[in-house]
Formats: C-alpha cells, structure tokens, sequence
C-alpha cells in the first residue's frame, strides 16, 4: 500500500511538472506573439506617416506645378502701339 501511494504522488508530481511545463511554453510563446504584434503595429504606424508626408509632399508639388502652369497660361497684356497712345493722347488735349 505504500508503494502505491508513492507512485500515485510521483504521477500527480509529474503530472504537475508537465502542466507547468506546458504553462511557461504557453506564457512564452503568447509572450513572443505579442511582441512581434507590437513591432508590426509600430512598423505599419511609422510607414503610414511616411505615406501621408510623401503623399501630402506630392500633393503640394503638384499645386506649385499647377499654379506655374495657369500663370504661364495667362494672356500677356499687349502693350498699345505708339501711334495709338499718340492719337489718344491727342484726343485728350483736344477734348480739354
């Protein structure tokens, strides 16, 4: 009978030794798990601040670009011949 109670002791022992065997591998592996989430949350937060500035940068060039092109697009303001300024110039003296 006591040979039985020392194996009974052994197997609950061992029985425990393996669940906490289990328990720390378990621990260390969530553990692992959560850093590598961790590191892709922060790999992924800094990439999308990257993006949106070389996205907003872009979007800025284009503007300049666009603002360039609708100033070079704008009609220059012929100037008037000399006759015509003289002739109007003329109609002025001649009114007054």
């Amino acid at each position: 009978m006591a040979e039985e109670t020392v194996t009974i002791l052994d197997k609950a022992q061992s029985r425990l030794l393996a669940t906490q065997k289990k328990n720390a591998e378990r621990n260390e592996a969530m553990n692992e798990y959560l850093a590598e989430a961790e590191a892709r949350a922060a790999k992924t937060a800094r990439l999308r601040a990257l993006r949106l500035a070389r996205d907003e940068a872009e979007r800025l060039e284009a503007e300049k670009k666009t603002a360039r092109a609708a100033k070079a697009a704008q009609p220059k303001k012929k100037r008037a011949p000399a006759k015509a300024k003289r002739a109007k110039a003329a109609k002025g003296k001649a009114k007054t």
